[in-house]
């Protein structure tokens, strides 16, 4: 019985043992594959701390690189700015002393006689004046937030092509084609009373001075009386002597019309200071005026019809003040000895070239060259062809116009 009890006894610490022994060795096992399983999370760490730093190292150098390009393209916009205030200040220098030039011979002047501009203020006068046609038809100083169809203000539809954000130049191109109707309609300055009975009053006069030189001179062509706006005025491009008269008779009228010094200094800080006014040649002055009210009138009326008829007192005020100064300058166009003239302005779909006579009206790139199609003249170049006595044929460009191109 004892034998037996041994037997099993042996039996179970033998199974015991077995398993005893299976246990360590799966022990083993399980501690061997958790060691190959932490080594490889340790290896897989490695190897993503490696990316990451690879990769941190490429950001650094990108950034660094990036940092490079920013800092080379800031320091080439700084030394383009610094050139181009360089050069705007050359121009204004150069602008200035030409002012002063001006500015100097205008005070070398017979007391209170009238002396034509110089060239210098015949261009002061133009960018003054387009600046202030160019301000007062903005829409936002105009207060427009909406209008409707423009009709026949916009005979070609250029608002419908370009949209209505581009109201403004063709604001600009109406306001100019009225002011040329009405002040700059025959050359020579015959335009600047007027298309109506202010220019057949002067033009009477230089009907009268023709005869008188002559003989042959009728002031009738085949269609009938000749008018200023269809007579060729063959003379002023031909004779210095008939230019000194036109000259010396427009400074005439001019000066009678205008105030007289003593006034002049009394009122200064106006804004009438050296307008003309109906004082002097009574006859001349009321028609000037008629005509300059005529002018103002139209310009309202556009405006009016843009703005739904709320056109406030400034824009008004501004109005009136674009006429006076486009009155003067036409005056001063026919009191200068040489011919001074606005160019033909351009129609839609002609081709001119961008450079000295036109420039594009939303860049103003003078130094663009090359042939655009015009899709709207906005405003005009300004030219002095000769000087009146030795030369009457070569044209220079003071001023080049304006023109919207063509997008199609």
């Amino acid at each position: 019985m004892q034998a037996n009890f041994e037997r099993k006894t042996n039996a179970v610490t033998a199974r015991f043992a077995e398993e005893a022994d299976r246990g360590k060795q799966q022990l083993a096992q399980e501690k061997e594959h958790t060691a190959r399983k932490l080594e490889d999370v340790l290896n897989e760490l490695e190897l993503q701390l490696a990316d990451y730093a690879r990769r941190t190292e490429q950001m650094q150098m990108q950034q660094a690189q990036e940092l490079g390009r920013q800092q080379s393209y800031y320091e080439a916009v700084m030394a383009e700015q610094a050139r181009s205030l360089k050069t705007k200040f050359s121009e204004n220098a150069a602008q200035l002393q030409e002012r002063i030039k001006s500015l100097e011979a205008d005070l070398i002047d017979k007391g209170e006689d009238f002396r034509p501009v110089s060239e210098g203020t015949l261009k002061e006068k133009y960018r003054q004046l387009r600046l202030l046609v160019e301000t007062t038809t903005e829409p936002f100083n105009l207060g427009i937030k909406s209008y409707t169809s423009l009709g026949d203000l916009d005979p070609t539809e250029f608002l419908v092509r370009e949209g209505k954000n581009q109201l403004r130049f063709l604001l600009r191109s109406i306001f100019w084609t009225r002011l040329i109707e009405g002040f700059f309609s025959s050359p020579y300055g015959f335009g600047a009373f007027g298309p109506g009975e202010g220019g057949s009053m002067v033009f009477n006069l230089y009907c009268t001075w023709q005869r008188l030189f002559d003989a042959d001179f009728t002031g009738f062509g085949p269609d009938g009386p000749e008018t200023p706006e269809n007579h060729d005025f063959e003379a002023f491009y031909r004779n210095r002597f008939a230019n000194g008269w036109r000259s010396a008779t427009f400074q005439s009228i001019v000066a009678a019309l205008r105030p007289r010094e003593g006034s002049r200094a009394r009122k200064r800080g106006s804004a009438s200071r050296g307008s003309l006014s109906s004082n002097g040649l009574r006859g001349i002055a009321k028609v000037y005026a008629a005509n300059v009210e005529k002018v103002r009138a139209d310009l309202l009326e556009v405006l009016g019809r843009v703005c739904n008829g709320a056109v406030g007192d400034e824009i008004e005020a501004n109005v009136a003040e674009i006429v006076r100064c486009a009155s003067e300058l036409a005056a001063d166009f026919a009191a200068h000895q040489a011919k001074v003239c606005f160019g033909q302005m351009p129609m839609r779909g002609d081709s001119v070239t961008i450079g000295a006579e036109f420039v594009d009206c939303e860049d103003g790139d003078t130094s663009r060259r090359g042939a655009e199609t015009v899709d709207l003249a906005v405003s005009p170049s300004l030219f002095i062809i000769g000087d009146g006595r030795n030369d009457l044929i070569t044209p220079v460009c003071l001023l080049p116009g304006e023109i919207f191109s063509s997008r199609s």
